[in-house]
């Protein structure tokens, strides 16, 4: 509100006519407000939309604080409370951070449907896996490598250096979409050979 004032003072100071300082004070006025509503109106928007993944990516990191609490307190016997609070914060904030970073990114190329829903799933895996591949790695050290399976490992790692999607493909959908595409181009050839 002193900033406001400070403004109506510089104005009447420029010694403009009343209507115009008036006109330019209650334009003020009725702008500021409009802003942080605005803005405000925009993340519960975002918020909104993205809920559900929102809900998951932070059970996620909930997940695996308590996985690695729990190595760190009976495993590794190197429990800190300092430490462990330190490292909820900076994983929490990082995944916030990261997310909301590449979702500014995602907004640029949202008119472009085929990217924009590519850039998404690549940004949700990207921000998801962070926490994942941390609370797996911890159940790996629980469970003496016996679970989650090292294939995932690799999936993952592979993913995490390239982000393509092909590493979380399987030889069967490889050979579904190999039949698939022969399927296709059978069938354009037997139009194509019907309509000579």
């Amino acid at each position: 509100m002193k900033t406001i004032y400070f403004i109506a003072e510089k104005i009447h100071e420029m010694q403009l006519p009343k209507y115009l300082s008036q006109l330019i004070i209650s334009g003020l006025v009725s702008v500021t407000p409009a802003v942080p509503i605005s803005l405000l109106d925009l993340l519960f928007g975002w918020y909104i939309d993205n809920q559900v993944f929102l809900t998951m990516v932070f059970l996620a990191v909930v997940i695996d604080h308590v996985l690695g609490s729990f190595v760190h307190f009976q495993i590794k016997h190197d429990f800190s409370v300092k430490k462990n609070l330190n490292g909820l914060l900076i994983k929490g904030f990082s995944v916030c951070a990261g997310y909301v970073l590449l979702e500014m990114i995602h907004q640029i190329v949202d008119d472009v449907e085929f990217i924009a829903i590519y850039f998404k799933v690549i940004l949700q895996l990207t921000v998801m896996l962070y926490p994942v591949l941390s609370a797996m790695k911890n159940l790996s050290i629980i469970t003496g490598g016996k679970f989650p399976p090292n294939g995932w490992f690799v999936k993952f790692d592979s993913f995490n250096k390239d982000l393509d999607l092909e590493h979380f493909k399987t030889k069967k959908d490889e050979k579904i979409n190999d039949d698939s595409f022969a399927a296709v181009a059978n069938d354009e050839l037997s139009q194509q050979e019907e309509s000579r």
